[in-house]
């Protein structure tokens, strides 16, 4: 259910709209792995294995909303807000695979980020 989710981060976040949620001092304490997400925002797919010449290469005929800066920006705002970051396995080839069924599975339903 997630990847609905994450589509949908796409959406709001295509290019400069996506704000960052950031606590507020009256907030509950966060988690260490909300702490964690936050901290590894350098370490997002988007700085490690996925550049924008395979989003262009996966989706050459993308429309709005849907754009590289925008999927960045919903992964790194979806890992600032949840316990569990997506696209985090243990090693590149699991974080290869969650995001091939991630972009086989959205690129599918959109029509190439298209609809």
């Amino acid at each position: 259910t997630y990847y609905i989710i994450l589509l949908l981060l796409i959406i709001i976040c295509s290019g400069i709209h996506c704000k960052t949620v950031r606590a507020a001092s009256s907030t509950p304490r966060r988690t260490q792995a909300q702490d964690s997400a936050q901290t590894n925002v350098k370490d997002s797919i988007c700085t490690t294995l996925f550049t924008q010449s395979i989003f262009d290469t996966l989706a050459p005929s993308a429309v709005a909303p849907y754009s590289y800066t925008g999927f960045c920006n919903a992964v790194i705002n979806w890992n600032r807000m949840n316990p569990i970051p997506i696209f985090s396995g243990d090693t590149d080839t699991e974080k290869k695979n969650e995001l091939a069924a991630f972009l086989g599975h959205v690129l599918h339903e959109s029509h190439d980020f298209q609809a």
